[in-house]
């Protein structure tokens, strides 16, 4: 029986027709170029860690807060109109601002890097776990090592979960998450399409009110007045006005009543004059606001996109399904709860109660003391 055995000293190999990976001795890299079948995100510069999408065929930031975005391809090392070099292991020559940017003010020095949760496609020298999060990924991305002209190696290291035990999961991006997908993708309820104008409601997105407020076009109001006189259906329709430093100028458009609770809302926009307690009216009709609150905003518009024949749009995600995951063993000091259920047993505490006072009755019937 023969063998044989060859080798290449060749430095570039087609792995596809969309992806060439490239190397020399120190370093392997692909590049990664719009219209060649993928697509790449919005924002993508030079130093991000990057992971690949399948089911949105996109290039994209990952973050370490969850297990499909903790996946890195490789490191942005620099972008040259649609093209980017992306080194998926070893020398890389890292944005030397953003090296400053992670590393200053460290204590003793950070030389390895991880993927950082709250920045997607960030690194950080420190990993925790956020406020208000159950978890985070560890996953180390980068070493610092300065060698002819690079300054960095690209590690890609596998990473791992920490946080507790029993621990609160996100089944999705976190909310405010925005991504981008062909626009015949099915959103299904967590995700709104950018493309579109949405006026979403307060109470049920707090989250997404933190990080946008009124500053987007639309928004609705709630003015409760002092009084239930005059409020009736012959205001839905009419302008609201104030009077100010300047005169007397709009402050929105009665979309509803309710004459029981002395509210009337009203819809406005960023160009309105701002909101003030006391006198308004409506109608030549003078009415006093004892306080107004902001009950819906508009979730900023982002215009979609045409790569190659596939027009993509941009989507945000604004309630991520939670699940409970338990260990399968709990050791434990002291547990406190009101009521405990086991099986088809409603009520633990209950049951055993019961189960005490049968057995405290046979033995009063056969003279057990």
């Amino acid at each position: 029986m023969s063998s044989s055995r060859s080798s290449s000293s060749q430095n570039t190999r087609v792995f596809s027709p969309t992806v060439v990976l490239q190397g020399d001795s120190r370093r392997l890299e692909i590049t990664l170029k719009t219209g060649e079948g993928y697509s790449l995100a919005a924002g993508i510069t030079a130093g991000d860690c990057i992971r690949y999408n399948p089911g949105g065929n996109i290039y994209e930031k990952s973050s370490a807060a969850t297990e499909a975005t903790a996946e890195v391809v490789g490191v942005v090392e620099y972008t040259n109109g649609s093209s980017y070099t992306v080194v998926t292991s070893g020398s890389i020559q890292y944005p030397a601002s953003r090296l400053a940017a992670i590393t200053e003010g460290d204590v003793g020095g950070v030389d390895v890097l991880f993927l950082d949760y709250a920045t997607y496609g960030g690194l950080t020298g420190t990993v925790e776990i956020p406020t208000g999060a159950a978890f985070a990924f560890v996953k180390p991305v980068l070493q610092i090592a300065p060698h002819g002209i690079y300054n960095a190696i690209v590690l890609n290291y596998i990473g791992y979960k920490i946080g507790n035990n029993a621990q609160l999961t996100e089944q999705g991006q976190p909310v405010g998450t925005v991504i981008q997908v062909p626009k015949d993708t099915d959103l299904g309820e967590l995700y709104l399409d950018m493309s579109v104008s949405h006026l979403v409601s307060v109470s049920e997105n707090p989250i997404l009110y933190q990080m946008f407020g009124i500053a987007n076009e639309n928004h609705t109001v709630q003015l409760v007045m002092t009084s239930t006189a005059n409020i009736t259906s012959g205001l839905i329709g009419q302008s609201v006005t104030q009077r100010s430093s300047y005169g007397n100028g709009s402050i929105g458009t009665v979309t509803a009543i309710n004459a029981a609770t002395k509210t009337v809302t009203i819809t406005r926009t960023v160009d309105t004059q701002t909101i003030t307690t006391g006198y308004c009216y409506i109608k030549n009709i003078t009415f006093n606001v004892a306080s107004f609150s902001v009950t819906e905003f508009t979730i900023p518009q982002k215009n979609a996109e045409t790569v190659g024949n596939t027009q993509y749009i941009y989507a945000i995600n604004t309630s991520p399904i939670s699940t409970v995951i338990v260990p399968d063993s709990i050791t434990a000091t002291d547990i406190t709860t009101d009521t405990l259920a086991v099986g088809s047993i409603a009520d633990l505490e209950a049951k055993i109660t019961s189960m005490q006072n049968q057995i405290n009755t046979l033995n009063t019937r056969v003279g057990i003391t």
